[in-house]
């Protein structure tokens, strides 16, 4: 094995455990590495090529995600019949229809889980 893939896979497995013991603090993601002296984008660096990896590893594998208690922020849709769209986005493949009352934190979500996803 090449040492430098050695090194990276030492890391992975390092991350991962930082980031189970995060999940398992029930602490966000800014107190917990604030905590522990942690780059909070190393952690969502890492985040990513774990996420990554595990879905090269096992691309039939289905997990579901659960956003810790304290970041999830409560999202109330209004039922609109007549929705009419004044943006429409095309973001990797997943068109996002938005206008001025969606809620700005239901798009950011939106966002964030799309591109997560790449």
């Amino acid at each position: 094995m090449d040492t430098q893939l050695a090194k990276q896979n030492v890391r992975m497995a390092q991350w991962a455990a930082i980031i189970k013991d995060r999940v398992s603090s029930g602490l966000t993601i800014n107190e917990y590495c604030s905590e522990r002296g942690l780059s909070r984008d190393a952690y969502y660096y890492w985040l990513s090529k774990i996420r990554k990896s595990a879905i090269d590893n096992n691309p039939t594998a289905f997990a579901e995600l659960t956003p810790p208690k304290d970041e999830a922020k409560s999202i109330t849709a209004e039922t609109h019949v007549d929705f009419n769209a004044q943006v429409e986005l095309d973001v990797a493949g997943v068109r996002i229809a938005i206008n001025e009352s969606t809620p700005r934190d239901l798009l950011k979500m939106v966002l964030e889980v799309v591109s997560d996803a790449e």
